[in-house]
């Protein structure tokens, strides 16, 4: 990791993003498709993970060594259709979760640093079910990134609890979430989502929920409000615990109680372009991050906004079940 990256002037955000590893991407998405001759071998990030239209071009994709992880047949589970839930998994050791009118359940804040200490306090086995994580050896936040939080927050590791765990790669978030009943939010009713069905809410249980099912373009509403959640116009802490700002949820009937699905941390999502030419391990996949970072404006905040981060990379989460 490079020191110089690491400055007092850097929000915790920005810095997680490209500071702490892994390759990111974000941007507006685009509305042409490149022709497959426009894609380059060495998976450029700019090629491929700073436009969902870019990932929903069969023939690209296939000519780019790209693959979408819904798509691929290794033995990882795949969307299916999953029965609506009547109530939702309890674990005193995890965020409580809301059920939505669709049917399923959604973590109401983003998974503590103190709720992932305390998971990995039970010792849970090293390993994935994933073909595509084998190469995580370790489920402990990255020691860089999880420095710099305490560091930029003036507060030991007890008084960080109640922030959000931003330091954990894809596969550490995906192990969590399966560990305790549930699953990292990818496709309603289970499984990986195509990366391109980021932005539609009958696709994304993430997307359905940050956006009331009726595609508002914040948690809250259509019109961007600057001190809602925790963006840069906030001008609050590059990191607030989870459900400080109240008001950083939706107003519509059915969907409220779910907080910070804009802003604070970034939250990954089971939404993966699978990239078999770099390396075949999955380290260089690239995976959809949601809600934004606190260093984000009204752009990034927004719910359809299009970023994507290297699976090897450290960002928050929450869970979702079925």
């Amino acid at each position: 990791m490079n020191p110089a990256a690491l400055t007092v002037t850097a929000t915790i955000g920005v810095v997680l993003a490209s500071g702490c590893g892994g390759r990111v991407s974000s941007g507006v998405v685009e509305s042409e498709v490149p022709p497959a001759s426009e894609f380059d071998a060495s998976l450029d990030v700019g090629a491929y993970g700073d436009g969902a239209p870019r990932f929903d071009a069969p023939s690209s994709v296939e000519d780019a060594g790209l693959t979408t992880e819904a798509a691929t047949a290794d033995g990882d589970p795949v969307a299916g259709d999953a029965p609506s839930v009547t109530a939702c998994p309890t674990d005193a050791g995890a965020p409580t979760m809301v059920r939505l009118p669709e049917g399923y359940c959604i973590d109401s804040t983003e998974v503590t640093r103190g709720q992932y200490a305390g998971w990995l306090a039970n010792s849970p086995p090293i390993g994935s079910v994933l073909q595509r994580c084998q190469w995580n050896d370790t489920f402990e936040p990255r020691h860089d990134c999880d420095k710099l939080v305490t560091d930029h927050q003036a507060c030991g590791d007890n008084e960080c609890e109640d922030l959000p765990e931003t330091c954990v790669d894809w596969c550490d978030a995906y192990e969590y979430c399966r560990w305790v009943g549930k699953r990292l939010c990818g496709a309603i009713g289970g499984g990986h989502l195509q990366p391109w069905g980021y932005g539609d809410s009958a696709r994304s249980p993430w997307q359905n929920a940050c956006a009331s099912s009726a595609g508002h373009a914040y948690p809250y509403g259509d019109d961007y409000q600057p001190t809602t959640c925790n963006g840069a116009d906030a001008h609050k802490s590059p990191l607030t615990p989870v459900g400080a700002m109240p008001t950083c949820q939706s107003s519509t009937p059915g969907y409220e109680g779910v907080y910070g699905l804009s802003g604070n941390a970034a939250e990954w999502e089971d939404a993966c372009a699978i990239d078999n030419q770099t390396a075949t391990d999955g380290t260089m996949d690239l995976c959809r991050v949601r809600g934004g970072f606190s260093s984000d404006s009204s752009e990034g905040l927004a719910c359809a906004a299009d970023r994507t981060l290297g699976r090897v990379g450290v960002a928050g989460f929450r869970c979702c079940f079925p």
